[in-house]
């Protein structure tokens, strides 16, 4: 299941397309679910925990009005002992990513993405992705 949650519809269009030519069925709803915010992307989060397939979550890191992609995966983590399907958390951000994994609050992210999401970029999460899942799917993940 991949979760892209972005305020800017042609940033979840581009994240879709190019994680489908990866691999995804950007035609199954049901799989490919778009939010406008962090609050979406948890409720979608939620909705996902009886379903079977990996959960990646690509989380804008600001969509104002609603709750960014920060707050969001620290919600996550906060709940992560309960959830049965745990997400593999993507920061993506059109600012530099070095900047960003120096924040407080980068930890709670598996891996920081550059947007526009290309089909290169979508390829690398899809393989640190399946890293992730063969290791235990921890809460904590440092990539290399």
């Amino acid at each position: 299941i991949f979760i892209v949650a972005d305020d800017e519809m042609a940033n979840r269009m581009v994240a879709t397309g190019n994680f489908g030519l990866v691999g995804l069925d950007e035609d199954d709803e049901e799989k490919m679910i778009e939010a406008e915010d962090g609050d979406e992307a948890l409720e979608a989060l939620d909705n996902a925990q009886d379903n079977e397939d990996p959960i990646i979550m690509l989380l804008d890191l600001h969509m104002p009005p609603g709750k960014g992609g920060d707050g969001a995966a620290i919600a996550v983590q906060e709940k992560w002992d309960e959830y049965k399907r745990k997400p593999f958390l993507v920061c993506c951000s059109a600012e530099v990513l070095e900047d960003l994994k120096a924040k407080p609050w980068a930890d709670n992210f598996h891996y920081f993405a550059k947007k526009p999401l290309m089909q290169d970029v979508a390829q690398e999460i899809h393989d640190e992705c399946q890293k992730w899942f063969e290791a235990g799917k921890p809460a904590k993940w440092k990539y290399d």
